[in-house]
């Protein structure tokens, strides 16, 4: 597996409330976004066979343990095109707390 992600800062955008719009186009408001503006795309590569069973593994563990150390997971999705790739989209309070909450997620008991 090979592993890749991005990490923005996203300040100024999160300022103002957002809003999304639901399946049935009402919208819904995100504002409790606003205290995760740090936001990592990590980006995995798995054999072609196992993506869907990855991405069920990840539905299944880790948003409830993200939560757990105080970061949020916005979502995850496989990649159209790329038969191999999945990526996996957190959140975090600020890059102190992304360091923690990492160091916690792959060294602790979670």
């Amino acid at each position: 597996m090979k592993v890749a992600f991005l990490l923005l800062a996203i300040a100024s955008a999160l300022e103002a409330p957002s809003v999304e719009r639901s399946e049935s186009g009402s919208m819904k408001h995100t504002e409790h976004l606003r205290d995760f503006p740090v936001i990592e795309f990590r980006r995995y590569t798995v054999k072609e066979e196992e993506r869907e069973h990855f991405a069920r593994y990840f539905e299944s563990y880790f948003p409830e343990a993200f939560q757990q150390l105080g970061a949020l997971i916005h979502g995850h999705f496989l990649e159209g095109e790329n038969r191999s790739g999945f990526t996996w989209i957190r959140g975090f309070h600020d890059l102190e707390a992304r360091a923690t909450v990492n160091e916690a997620f792959y060294g602790g008991p979670l």
